[in-house]
C-alpha cells in the first residue's frame, strides 16, 4: 500500500516547501500562488491541516476569513486592481485539488483574460513572487500592525 503524498500546504507551513509569504500569523498563512491567473493572486490557508470547510473550528474559520478580507483590501490598495474574486473549492467535486481548506484571493483587472475556470496561467519567476509578496507584506503590516 502506498502512503498518500504529504499535503503541499502543510509542507509550506512547516518550511519544507518554498513559498512567497504575504502574512504568517498564529492560525493562518497567506502566500503567492505559484501559477497565478493574474498578478497578485494569493492563497490563504489555516496553518493546521483542515481538509474541508466543515472541519474548521469557529476561531480558525473567523481568523481565516478575517485574513481573506484583509488580503483583498491590501491587494486593492497596493496593486490598484479593479476587482477581486474570492474562491473556495471545497471537496473534489467542487474542483478542490489540494485537500487542505484554502481561499483563492484573485485580483481582477479590466480587460484581463481570466475566464473561470479555463484560463492561461502566468509563469512568474520565484524572484518576482518574492518581490510581490514582500510588497504585499509591507502593505499588510502597515494596515494591520501587531
Amino acid at each position: 500500500m502506498t502512503a498518500a503524498p504529504p499535503c503541499v500546504f502543510c509542507e509550506i507551513v512547516a518550511g519544507r516547501e518554498p513559498a512567497s509569504i504575504v502574512c504568517d500569523e498564529d492560525l493562518v498563512m497567506a502566500f503567492m500562488d505559484i501559477a497565478p491567473a493574474t498578478e497578485g493572486y494569493v492563497i490563504v490557508i489555516p496553518k493546521a491541516h483542515v481538509p474541508r470547510l466543515d472541519d474548521l473550528d469557529d476561531e480558525t474559520g473567523a481568523r481565516l476569513f478575517t485574513t481573506v478580507l484583509r488580503i483583498q483590501s491590501v491587494l486593492r490598495a497596493v496593486l490598484r486592481c479593479d476587482g477581486i474574486n474570492l474562491l473556495a473549492f471545497d471537496g473534489e467535486a467542487a474542483g478542490q485539488e489540494v485537500p487542505h481548506t484554502h481561499f483563492h484571493v484573485v485580483p481582477r483587472y479590466v480587460g484581463d483574460s481570466v475566464e473561470w475556470l479555463e484560463c492561461e496561467l502566468l509563469e512568474p519567476r520565484r524572484e518576482e513572487l518574492d518581490e510581490l509578496a514582500a510588497s504585499l507584506h509591507r502593505g499588510y503590516v502597515e494596515r494591520y500592525p501587531g
